[in-house]
């Protein structure tokens, strides 16, 4: 790291070399330099030796001017060293404030703020979008510490161009793919609000920064068929049948596998003043209340079970049906699809292609925007599509 003091000397317009002259201080930092300030010496233009840094002359005010510009870059460099050994923030604009004491710095770490939001973060959110928090927070933390060698960074030190970088290490030296490095530089952003929130920020200096993502993947989904081939093929054992009905009963839901897990007929299903059964259960991602009506074909299921599945853990449940879907004929690549997230995408595919609006298909899938369902589904609504022009005559 570069640190450099010069004087200048400076005048006002129109000024002549017969009028004294004052001396202003620059600072810089790794070429990046602080508005100038005064330092209160003066002297005419043609007494300023710019290369010595120094005014010439041997009177008694000459040398206690040059004693004083000594001791004014003395003082800047034991600030710029002492906060190098405190391993913290140092750019040219700290070292002035700190120097000139008109503003004062408050250390503000990035790893500290991170720490603090993510206490305040678990308060509403579930555990497992906690876990992504925490591993994200490790990911930084190696950075800082690897690749900056410093324990950690002030909150002012984050510019667009800090974060770019960050971007570009996640890719780059950790083979990350886009989207992954976008959710890392999300949370960094994330943070700097919060940041601003609290006080120890005057603005999210990152805000502006935009990311390249990863292509989105076709969404992957069983149709009417294959569904119906998975459910009724007669070669599984019964392990592989209870996998697949369990499988079955989120296809028909739209339950993920986290409320598959915790889903109690007891205390989830409801009926109504109608006659009509729901599940109604919160969504673990995001706590919004899903409201499922319970069909027919789910219906059977829960009683085949007695109401009480055999859920297993969702390694061993995603390892059976792939098992399973090898046995029922499916090809090599279709095979590799299978995991019980494919089950909750079948429920949203299913149920907006027999006819129901995406408004409701959202609301029993328990998205917290119908953008989010519209984002996953709407390019796939062949069927519902040709259905509504039907409808109307249009074709």
């Amino acid at each position: 790291m570069s640190f450099r003091v010069r004087f200048k000397i400076r005048s006002k317009k129109n000024a002549s070399k017969a009028e004294i002259h004052y001396l202003y201080c620059r600072i810089r930092v790794d070429g990046i330099c602080a508005p100038d300030f005064a330092t209160g010496i003066a002297c005419f233009p043609d007494d300023w030796q710019h290369k010595q840094q120094s005014i010439k002359g041997y009177s008694e005010d000459v040398r206690q001017k040059n004693e004083r510009l000594t001791q004014i870059r003395a003082e800047l460099t034991e600030i710029f060293n002492d906060l190098r050994k405190q391993e913290k923030a140092i750019t040219a604009q700290i070292i002035k404030q700190l120097y000139t004491k008109k503003t004062p710095i408050v250390q503000s770490c990035l790893l500290a703020f991170y720490d603090k939001c993510i206490q305040d973060l678990s308060i509403s959110l579930n555990p497992s979008t906690m876990k992504s928090w925490y591993s994200r927070r490790a990911m930084l933390q190696t950075y800082i510490e690897s690749v900056l060698k410093r324990k950690d960074i002030e909150l002012v030190e984050v510019t667009p161009r800090w974060l770019k970088d960050y971007y570009e290490y996640h890719i780059k030296n950790l083979k990350n793919s886009l989207s992954h490095a976008a959710r890392a530089v999300q949370a960094v952003k994330r943070i700097m609000d919060y940041s601003v929130v609290e006080g120890a920020l005057p603005y999210n200096a990152t805000k502006s920064l935009k990311v390249a993502r990863s292509k989105q993947k076709p969404l992957s989904y069983l149709n009417k068929h294959e569904l119906e081939k998975f459910a009724k093929c007669p070669f599984y054992d019964d392990r592989l049948q209870r996998t697949v009905d369990c499988f079955c009963f989120q296809a028909y839901t739209g339950m993920a596998y986290n409320e598959l897990l915790l889903f109690s007929p007891k205390k989830h299903l409801h009926v109504d003043n109608e006659g009509i059964t729901w599940i109604m259960i919160y969504r673990g991602k995001t706590t919004e209340l899903s409201s499922i009506p319970l069909l027919v074909s789910a219906r059977q299921l829960l009683e085949k079970y007695d109401y009480n599945l055999p859920v297993i853990t969702n390694q061993k449940m995603n390892e059976y049906l792939k098992e399973a879907a090898r046995i029922a004929g499916f090809e090599a690549e279709k095979i590799d699809e299978f995991t019980t997230h494919l089950a909750r995408r079948t429920a949203g595919m299913y149920l907006l292609n027999v006819g129901l609006k995406i408004e409701t298909v959202s609301r029993i899938l328990g998205h917290k925007s119908i953008k989010i369902t519209e984002k996953h589904y709407a390019k796939l609504l062949t069927s519902s599509i040709v259905s509504d022009l039907r409808r109307n005559g249009l074709i």
